[in-house]
């Protein structure tokens, strides 16, 4: 009886797994205060150590699944790590833009820091324009994005569309699970569109 619960199990676990939400944050657990977490560079036993992650390492950001293994970033590339020393943080939403998140983008250099009371905008050479409200905008239809509404005190506007897909930020190895297409709307002048990644791992 115990052999057939565990197969059942076993054909179970895949969906539940495969239906949660992901890039999500995770922390190491159960890895010995004298050993580390392994990633690799294949979602595989056999992968080549890339990486390691400290036994009390948090806040890791998981960008995929795929088996009993977790894509996440190390030392500044993309790789494995086994699913069975990852657990996964509660209260997290399904909605990718809530809670702490970090946007960017190269050519130009921009990058937007997002809290659960507003956000902020930066782009090298100019003065940061920080917003004060949001809202969030319906996507019906479409599975994976997240649109928020930004309005700022000097009447400057935002439009952040954030896509659960991967994402490179082109000038490191590493992969992020959510693509960022961002324009902003100043109060005088013509809207500016921005591409690039977000992440929800702290800075």
């Amino acid at each position: 009886m115990i052999r057939v619960l565990t197969f059942l199990l076993s054909l179970l676990l895949p969906a539940v797994t495969w239906a949660q939400t992901y890039p999500a944050l995770y922390d190491v657990s159960g890895v010995a205060a004298d050993d580390v977490l392994n990633v690799r560079d294949a979602p595989a036993a056999s992968g080549k150590v890339v990486g390691t992650l400290a036994p009390g390492a948090t806040d890791i950001e998981v960008i995929r699944v795929q088996g009993n293994w977790a894509q996440v970033n190390t030392n500044e590339r993309s790789g494995w790590a086994s699913l069975s020393f990852l657990a996964r943080q509660s209260g997290q939403s399904d909605d990718a833009l809530t809670g702490q998140v970090s946007c960017f983008g190269t050519e130009p250099f921009w990058g937007m820091s997002i809290h659960p009371d507003g956000a902020q905008f930066e782009w090298i050479g100019e003065a940061p324009i920080t917003f004060d409200s949001y809202q969030s905008v319906a996507t019906p239809g479409v599975l994976g994005k997240f649109a928020r509404l930004y309005t700022g005190r000097s009447r400057t506007g935002a439009l952040l569309l954030a896509s659960t897909r991967l994402c490179s930020d082109g000038m490191s190895d590493r992969t992020y699970g959510l693509a960022a297409d961002l324009t902003i709307f100043p109060f005088i002048g013509q809207p500016t569109h921005y591409t690039g990644c977000c992440t929800l791992a702290p800075n």
